[in-house]
């Protein structure tokens, strides 16, 4: 508290800003000063309707309307009165000042521009009648700042009288009003002595002649927004007259050049990757020695700068120079260093679509290429700069486009680095510290909220993978549920302290008190499809439904449930309600009048963990702890927009093919957000592709249900799409030779096409019962092998496209992947049911027994390079090898591994086996003894997910979830120099 009252006068509130960063302003100043009586806040603005509403009927805020019963006359006068007596001179008289008064008509800034000009020269007499003599200009369209607009350009025409100045002057004032920043004068004089040759000494007359409108604070120029307006109104004189697309041109080509002349490598003579940026103390101030402030506002605007410009050849040539050569990996260390990193995507984002418009496949490609990077190690360069090349460079794959770019080995030592390396479908691992009980899209796919057990609700930004904001606090137990509003503006959350809580997007702020009624932990909590209600359910055997707005509930509690509410949601008319319930039953619910439609929908076994609407309202999905969702083993599901696809997440740690336990689609249907008990939030890439055998072309299949091929290099799609299934498209092959390709569907058939014509080769490929999740070709392009959730693999000719005897029987439960052997003899599949069969892809026979003893699911196999053994890692914390000839284990299974192993290989002269663990320990085996090969390779602080060898045998190298990946030397079993750290997710 304050003995005495505090005022706080915000001026100008209009001109500072973006509208969402005046919204956040507002809202926050609202939130935490109701609570602080002592303080007062006075905010003036011109009108401006996103303001006004803000503003409008709130508490603690009063209204004034400035325009009316004010006028701004006796204060000019007093200004002139004042000014002109401090001049005493005797050469102005009363008459004039009272002109000059008249003339401003009540504006301060015509009053304060006037009186500059006046002072400006020798004879103020005479600079008087210039400025009391100017004609108004001729339009029809009268402009509320018709007259401030007439003294603009007559003061320009004073100021500036050839050409020459006309021109410096047009192009100095308007790089500052292009300036995405505000820029220092010394970085304005050198950026404008670069691109135009116009001196640091033109630059400070200007900016001095011009200062009742161009001002200095701080260091940076700053413009009245007035002048701004002026410069693209009618009437600015032409000489004058601001060009937008020519001013961005200009400041295009000065980025551009500061770029390629003043990034360098290790701009901050940074000695070790050891330690983050924060950690570094005089990181700060190396930064203001060696990164000038021009190449600071370059290295973050260029990209704008050129969407913005007339296109230019000199543009173009300058863009091509600068993304084919090594500045652009300086440019990446530049943003690391001042803590930009998030802007990168925006930026490339920005080329691509310039590239686009230009049609330039090379650019094109190589943004998407720059991206794909970003994506993976954007903790790293967010982190610890040194690692862009330490980890970076290392892990970029070896037929990448931008490893031919860089050229890494000359920043750092790369031993085969990026061989079999390849960008993975996981977009983001987002590390939330505690367990993720939730996640869910904005309605625009572009945030991620999660609630989690440490009593927050977080955003965070989906394509950047940071957090937005702090943390949402209020909650007093851990948070259980969280929704997004329809129109994205709002959150809503449930957690086990009983209450509800709704909180505002963009400012993280609480709005209006907990929602409370519940005598128990909620569990599930959704908007309607109007956002005008939120829905709950409890463990108090209840749903309620409240009023958004208000915060009160609206009728009475829906109550039949005989046990706790574990999930809720709307159809998508806002109708009718969906709950399910640790009663093992669903029910219906009429949102109008609360009443029960219909009977319980019973069948469930176990407890219904979650419930969902298809998009069109005709169905209800349940998900249930029976591990049955009628068809899916699964705890949490939800429908994909489109309605054609159910995902689901159990706690086996699988959503049939993904490791989460909370799962939706983002609005798009392209990705897939999902929360675990890990303690991250991942983001995945839906999509599913593959590549030609020689590179050159790239096929994909998607929930739009058509194939499309697109040439890996340009990018650009290649024909139209290829149409023919009526659902999803999940899995895709090329065939040997590159001339067809086939594709899997969830309407459960295959369908074969013409890679070059796009045409359908023969009638589709039936047979299967259930979704058809994998597909490949044999060796020779003669067969196809398939396998679906029908529990049976088949092969099928592939120019015929009859089914080749009868369908493989034996799994017990969904055919996960199918694969050919080394020699294209056998074919191997995968199964839910903790089991590996092996096929003879020519009498589509079982090859001996079913290869059984894991005790828990099969998570990895894979052949010995002569094709004699199976290995096989399982849950069971085992791994296993099998002889591929009489489906027999070989020895006893190697024990040591504390929990799950993930992953395995073999060494390519097969006499070793390394294993990955969640135990975090890599382990290396001699597959003739089965015993393991001295002491585990300890380091990793998470899980191992992904293991290899080198391909000479003399390294492994390791993958975790920890974000690193470790090379170690497999006869001592040391671990070779640092963590590669740099992924952003697992690896």
């Amino acid at each position: 508290s304050a003995s005495k009252p505090i005022i706080i006068i915000i001026d100008g509130l209009d001109e500072w800003g973006k509208p969402m960063e005046q919204r956040i302003l507002l809202d926050q100043l609202q939130g935490h000063l109701s609570k602080m009586k002592w303080i007062r806040v006075v905010i003036m603005s011109r009108p401006n309707s996103e303001i006004q509403k803000t503003m409008t009927n709130k508490k603690h805020i009063q209204s004034f309307d400035l325009s009316v019963g004010y006028t701004a006359h006796q204060d000019i006068e007093t200004f002139f009165r004042e000014r002109f007596a401090d001049l005493d001179d005797g050469e102005i008289s009363k008459s004039d000042i009272n002109n000059l008064i008249s003339k401003a008509d009540g504006l301060f800034i015509w009053a304060n521009t006037a009186m500059e000009f006046i002072e400006s020269g020798m004879d103020m007499a005479t600079n008087i009648q210039v400025v009391l003599q100017q004609k108004g200009h001729e339009s029809e369209i009268e402009h509320p700042h018709a007259r401030l607009f007439d003294l603009y350009g007559e003061v320009l025409k004073q100021y500036f009288t050839n050409r020459q100045s006309q021109y410096q002057c047009q192009l100095i004032v308007g790089s500052i009003i292009s300036a995405y920043e505000p820029l220092t004068m010394a970085a304005l004089g050198t950026m404008l002595q670069i691109g135009s040759n116009v001196t640091y000494a033109v630059v400070k007359k200007v900016i001095d002649v011009l200062k009742a409108v161009l001002y200095l604070n701080d260091g940076k120029v700053y413009y009245h927004l007035s002048l701004a307006e002026f410069l693209i109104s009618e009437q600015c004189p032409v000489e004058f007259k601001m060009k937008t697309a020519l001013q961005h041109q200009n400041l295009a080509k000065v980025c551009m050049k500061v770029l390629t002349t003043e990034l360098k490598f290790n701009m901050c003579n940074l000695e070790t990757s050891s330690i983050l940026n924060h950690e570094i103390r005089d990181l700060e101030k190396r930064i203001g020695q060696n990164i000038s402030s021009q190449l600071q506002y370059s290295a973050q605007w260029w990209a704008h700068h050129v969407k913005n410009a007339e296109a230019t050849d000199s543009i173009d040539n300058g863009l091509k120079e600068f993304t084919s050569s090594c500045q652009l990996i300086f440019w990446l260390e530049c943003m690391s260093l001042i803590g930009k990193v998030n802007k990168i995507r925006v930026i490339t984002s920005k080329i691509k679509k310039w590239a686009g418009e230009r049609k330039d496949p090379n650019l094109m490609r190589g943004m998407q290429e720059l991206e794909k990077f970003v994506n993976v190690f954007f903790v790293a360069l967010n982190e610890s700069t040194p690692h862009l090349y330490v980890s970076g460079c290392a892990l970029l794959p070896s037929g990448s486009a931008l490893r031919k770019i860089i050229h890494c080995e000359q920043f750092v030592k790369v031993r085969r680095g990026g061989d079999g390396v390849t960008w993975e479908k996981i977009l983001h691992v987002i590390d939330i510290e505690q367990r993720a009980s939730s996640v869910a899209y904005s309605p625009d796919g572009q945030y991620v909220v999660s609630g989690s057990k440490d009593k927050t609700v977080r955003i965070w930004n989906a394509e950047t993978g940071l957090q937005v904001g702090e943390p949402l606090k209020g909650h007093t137990q851990a948070v259980i549920s969280v929704a997004y509003s329809p129109d994205g503006q709002y959150i809503v959350s449930g957690s086990w302290d009983m209450t509800v809580r709704i909180w505002n997007a963009e400012t993280g702020q609480q709005v209006g008190e907990p929602l409370k009624g519940h005598i128990d932990e909620v569990t599930s909590v959704a908007y309607s499809p109007n956002g005008q209600y939120v829905l709950s359910g409890s463990k108090d055997k209840t749903v309620r439904i409240w009023n958004a707005k208000t915060g009160l509930q609206v009728g009475e509690p829906l109550k039949g449930h005989t046990q706790g509410v574990t999930s809720v949601a709307y159809t998508p008319d806002g109708q009718y309600v969906v709950s399910g319930s640790s009663d093992k039953t669903v029910r219906i619910w009429n949102a109008e009048t609360g009443w029960q439609v219909g009977e319980p929908l019973k069948g469930h076994t176990q407890v219904v963990i979650s419930v969902a609407y298809s998009p069109d309202g005709q169905y209800v999905l349940s998900g249930s702890k029976d591990k049955t969702v009628r068809i899916w083993n699964a705890e949490t599901v939800a429908y994909s927009p489109d309605g054609q696809y159910v995902v689901s997440g159990s706690s086996d740690r699988t959503v049939r093919i993904w490791n989460a336990e909370t799962v939706v689609y983002s609005p798009d249907g392209l990705y897939v957000v999902s929360g675990s008990w890990d303690k991250t939030v991942r983001i995945w890439n839906a999509e599913t592709v593959a590549y030609s055998s020689d590179g050159q072309y790239v096929v994909s299949g998607s929930s739009d249900k058509t194939v499309r091929i697109w040439n890996a290099e340009t990018g650009w799609q290649v024909g139209e799409p290829l149409k023919g299934h009526t659902q999803a498209v999940i899995a895709v092959a090329y065939s040997p030779d590159g001339q067809y390709v086939v594709s899997g569907s969830w309407d459960k058939t295959l369908i074969i096409w013409n890679a070059e014509t796009g045409l359908k080769v023969g009638e589709q490929l039936k047979g299967h019962t259930h979704v058809v999740t994998s597909v490949a070709y044999s060796l020779d392009g003669q067969y196809v092998v398939s396998g679906s959730f029908d529990k049976t693999v088949r092969i099928w000719n592939a120019e015929t496209g009859q089914q080749v005897g009868e369908p493989l029987k034996g799994h017990t439960n969904e055919v996960t992947s199918v694969a050919y052997s080394p020699d294209g003899q056998y074919v191997v599949s995968g199964s839910s049911d903790r089991t590996v069969r092996i096929w003879n892809a020519e009498t589509g026979l079982q090859v001996g027994e079913p290869l059984k003893g894991h005790t828990q699911a099969v998570m990895s196999m894979a052949y010995s390079p002569d094709g004699q053994y199976v290995l096989s890692g399982s849950w069971d914390k085992t791994v296993r090898i099998w002889s591929a000839e009489t489906s027999q284990q070989v020895g006893e299974p190697l024990k040591g591994h504390t929990q799950a192993v993930i992953s395995a290989a073999y060494s390519p002269d097969g006499q070793y086996v390394v294993s990955g663990s969640w135990d975090k320990t890599v382990r290396i085996w001699n597959t003739e003894t089965g015993q393991q090969v001295g002491e585990p390779l300890k380091g990793h602080t998470q899980a191992v997910i992904s293991v290899a060898y080198s391909p000479d045998g003399q390294y492994v190298v390791s993958g975790s979830s920890d974000r690193t990946v470790r090379i170690w030397n497999a006869e001592l079993g040391l671990q070779v120099g640092e963590p590669l750290k740099g992924h952003t997710n697992l690896v």
